[in-house]
């Protein structure tokens, strides 16, 4: 596991200082070191901050708002990958057939 640290002045009730652990073998976390420069690198990396913020305290409107815009954002890429065979396996539920994803 990997430890960052959030400071800047985020309180999230913890002291003013927390820190978030990030497991380095989840593939999305492998997504982001091994892919830096992806298009999508940046919106991956807030929608897990905001998933570990929301994990610990409501995100304010602002933050809910963008959260919520983001995972739509999120979801059309989705689909666009689903419905142009980018995900085959998605592609299978889609269509109705069951197969394994483990």
């Amino acid at each position: 596991m990997r430890m960052y640290s959030m400071g800047g002045g985020m309180d999230m009730g913890l002291g003013g200082q927390a820190t978030l652990v990030l497991n380095a073998n989840h593939p999305l976390v492998k997504f982001v070191t091994e892919n830096k420069e992806d298009t999508h690198t940046s919106m991956i990396c807030k929608q897990l901050y905001d998933l570990a913020m929301i994990a610990h305290k409501p995100l304010n409107p602002e933050e809910m708002t963008a959260f919520v815009q983001r995972s739509n954002e999120i979801m059309m890429l989705l689909t666009k990958w689903i419905f142009t065979g980018l995900f085959p396996c998605f592609s299978s539920i889609c269509l109705g057939r069951r197969i394994s994803l483990f």
